[in-house]
C-alpha cells in the first residue's frame, strides 16, 4: 500500500505531459545563405558587417488550445485565443534588413524585389531603427505592396551586396501543428 502511494505521489510530483496546438506562419526562405530556427527564417548577406534580411510581419506563434494530463499526452481542447482571431495572411509583407555591428546599409545602391509569375513587386525603403540599450545594432525596413498570404512560388531578388544579384525561393507557410512534451520538476 505504501509503495503503490509513494509511487503515485512520485509521478505527480516528477512530471506531466502538455499539448498544445500552435497557429504557425511566415516566410520560408530556400536558397544560399538561408538560415531558420523553428519560428523564421533569415538571409546572411554579408558576414563581414553582419547584415541579416528577415521578412517581416508574416511571423506568427500563436497557442490556439492546449491540455495537461499525466503520463500521456491528450488531445489539446481548453481554447487559449479566440478562434476567429485575423491570420496573418491578410498582413502586409514587409522586409528587414538588420546589422550587430553597426554597419550602414547603402541605401542608394540596395534593391529589393519580390516575383510572383510574370509580376515583379519593388520594395521602398520605409524607416531605420535603432534601439538604446545596443548602440551597434540598426535594422532598415522596406515595405511593400503585397500581403503576406500573396507570396506564393515567389523568387525574392536582392541587388547591392557583395553579390551582384541575389536569388531566392520564397514561400508563405500557416497551419496549425501540434507540439507535445513535458514538464518536470
Amino acid at each position: 500500500m505504501k509503495l503503490t502511494f509513494y509511487s503515485l505521489l512520485l509521478l505527480l510530483i516528477t512530471g506531466c505531459a502538455i499539448s498544445v496546438s500552435v497557429l504557425k506562419s511566415g516566410i520560408k526562405i530556400d536558397g544560399e545563405n538561408s538560415s531558420n530556427n523553428e519560428f523564421i527564417y533569415w538571409i546572411n548577406l554579408d558576414n563581414i558587417n553582419e547584415f541579416k534580411l528577415y521578412p517581416d510581419g508574416c511571423s506568427q506563434y500563436d497557442e490556439r488550445s492546449f491540455m495537461m494530463s499525466f503520463l500521456v499526452p491528450l488531445p489539446p481542447l481548453v481554447p487559449t485565443t479566440k478562434v476567429d482571431e485575423v491570420t496573418k495572411s491578410e498582413a502586409n509583407f514587409t522586409i528587414r534588413i538588420t546589422s550587430e555591428t553597426g554597419a550602414n546599409v547603402d541605401l542608394d545602391s540596395v534593391s529589393i524585389s519580390v516575383t510572383l509569375g510574370s509580376d515583379a513587386y519593388d520594395f521602398v525603403y520605409a524607416e531605420t531603427i535603432t534601439n538604446q540599450y545596443i548602440p551597434e545594432f540598426k535594422a532598415y525596413r522596406f515595405k511593400s505592396s503585397l500581403k503576406c498570404g500573396q507570396i506564393l512560388d515567389g523568387t525574392l531578388n536582392i541587388k547591392g551586396f557583395d553579390v551582384d544579384t541575389i536569388k531566392y525561393k520564397i514561400n508563405f507557410f500557416e497551419g496549425t501543428e501540434l507540439e507535445v512534451g513535458y514538464l518536470q520538476a
